[in-house]
């Protein structure tokens, strides 16, 4: 995952709705302007993002496939029709596990990420190319990934990062894009309880038509929406969770990126917790299959 160790001038797109260009804005929570035209919503407030990882940098756990590392190769395979990549890229590739373990459906594979340690853990123990700069890239992208790295990135870099790979991407070449989709059924109910509720690592929280207005503008076509089972699944659980959690996705946090500090107590509630929710996220997972545009996280494919 990608992020930006500067303050964000959020400031700058108050007035304007850098997506769809209108002029009025509310608030459907405190934290976010949300556009009235294209639902977009953007962070208000100027503040510093860290860098997050959220892998462990060691080769052993790269290695392992999770439900979620399966469910992105399956829709790599899906979306290019199990067909070998000529040039993969993975924007905002974090630990650079993606592209490791998806190494046989490529020829050329490149990652674009800006967290210093990732990077090198990368380049030096995985063997990737991974770069800092967009314009580094090279030409003929055939398939570009954005696996929940878009919404962190701020306005400005956002757009002249997808202007360049538009660019440089091949013709019929293909965006495959996973976002949390401000518009579904459980950012209604939970709203700030809402797992991938992130301030202020979340500076954008797109709907089904910000993102694909915004993919527009590059010169991106929208295509197939699959349902995101493994995300909706962990938000539905997640999000239950943090109703009666005062940490913020302190399962996730705990289990995930291991940046909190653990508690015995906390750790029982949550493993009961967890127990008593799982039906109803299976419940819900259907509710996703059966109304795709609102399940938790949009996963689509754009052609360019």
């Amino acid at each position: 995952m990608v992020l930006f160790n500067e303050k964000i001038k959020i400031m700058d797109y108050k007035k304007n709705c850098f997506i769809c260009g209108h002029d009025k804005f509310d608030k459907y929570v405190n934290d976010y302007l949300r556009c009235q035209r294209c639902n977009h919503e953007i962070l208000d407030s100027d503040l510093k993002q860290k860098f997050i990882i959220n892998d462990d940098l060691k080769p052993n756990e790269i290695k392992k496939v999770t439900s979620l590392e399966s469910f992105k190769s399956k829709v790599l395979s899906t979306f290019t029709n199990s067909k070998v990549i000529s040039y993969l890229l993975d924007i905002g590739s974090g630990s650079g596990k993606f592209l490791y373990l998806n190494k046989k459906n490529y020829l050329k594979g490149a990652g674009l990420e800006i967290t210093e340690d990732a990077v090198n853990f990368s380049k030096n123990v995985l063997n990737l190319d991974v770069f800092k700069d967009v314009k580094d890239l090279k030409n003929d992208i055939n398939v570009a990934t954005a696996w929940h790295s878009l919404e962190h990135f701020p306005p400005n870099v956002l757009e002249k990062t997808l202007e360049e790979i538009s660019k440089k991407m091949s013709p019929n070449g293909m965006l495959i894009v996973s976002v949390p989709n401000n518009k579904s059924l459980q950012y209604f109910i939970f709203r700030k309880s809402y797992a991938f509720y992130d301030v202020p690592s979340h500076i954008h929280q797109f709907s089904p038509k910000s993102l694909e207005l915004l993919l527009k503008k590059y010169g991106f076509k929208k295509g197939r929406l699959i349902t995101s089972w493994p995300y909706n699944r962990f938000c539905m659980i997640q999000s239950c969770l943090n109703i009666f959690n005062t940490t913020h996705n302190y399962v996730y946090y705990r289990l995930k990126r291991k940046n909190i500090k653990s508690s015995f107590y906390k750790d029982f509630f949550n493993f009961l917790l967890i127990l008593f929710f799982t039906f109803p996220a299976l419940f819900f997972s259907l509710i996703d299959i059966l109304f795709p545009e609102r399940q938790s996280v949009i996963t689509m494919s754009f052609k360019k």
